[in-house]
């Protein structure tokens, strides 16, 4: 079995290493830049699997080299590692993609358990392979795909789901037309509760909306202090 492959892009010549040894003695095959022009090119070479980046890189901002991977591959996981702790930044990390925000300085032994709390998310959604019918849409969890068949010609289109978009449909197309509070969305999408995760959360929120609009019938709706809920109209559960 191919070992799962990381790469690390980050301009700290004494933690990225030490982070690089670590992976590596937890069996990921891992290689290590400092160039975000580099990234995308070793990314267009090999395939790699995760993604660890510090957001602020030499010769190209970490975000464009983010925007441009994930305009090619929406499904591989990104950690983005930074100094800064001002929740613009996290949010514009989360705006574009990235599965968890890391700040400077961190526990490596705790960074690998949120590597590997991601990548156990990624076979639980691929594990799940049935297709979920939401009114007009089909979720197909194991490709994370979103597909909107359109009812008069039967068309498809096919909107490609990063992988935190596509964990947070899972959590909600199992509580169809309830609520599900907000603590426990960030506990299991998330793995975590704090008010930077809960901004992120709205991001996420937010992107399913829009994906949502071509269907009256599917809302997704903020029930104030307690939670969201996924309301579609006419549904009825499979037995």
């Amino acid at each position: 079995m191919r070992k799962i492959r990381i790469l690390i892009a980050d301009t700290d010549v004494h933690v990225a290493p030490v982070l690089k040894h670590y992976l590596e003695e937890d069996n990921y095959d891992v290689i290590l830049t400092a160039e975000g022009q580099k990234v995308i090119k070793l990314f267009e070479e090999k395939k790699f699997d995760f993604l660890i980046t510090e957001t602020s890189l030499p010769l190209m901002d970490a975000f464009g080299v983010v925007q441009h991977i994930r305009k090619k591959n929406k499904n591989v996981p990104i950690i983005f590692l930074s100094g800064k702790n001002d929740e613009a930044t996290k949010i514009q990390a989360f705006e574009n993609g990235a599965d968890d925000y890391v700040t400077k300085p961190f526990s490596i032994p705790e960074l690998l358990l949120r590597v590997k709390a991601i990548i156990r998310r990624c076979l639980n959604i691929a594990q799940e392979s049935e297709n979920i019918r939401l009114s007009n849409f089909i979720f197909n969890r194991a490709a994370q795909q979103l597909i909107f068949e359109n009812p008069e010609t039967k068309e498809q289109e096919i909107t490609r789901l990063t992988i935190k978009e596509a964990t947070l449909l899972q959590l909600f197309s199992k509580h169809i037309n309830s609520v599900i509070p907000g603590q426990e969305i960030l506990s299991k999408v998330w793995n975590n509760e704090t008010y930077m995760h809960s901004r992120s959360l709205d991001v996420y929120i937010t992107r399913l909306r829009r994906y949502f609009l071509k269907d009256p019938k599917i809302k997704i709706t903020n029930k104030h202090g307690v939670g969201f809920e996924l309301q579609i109209e006419g549904y009825e559960p499979v037995e």
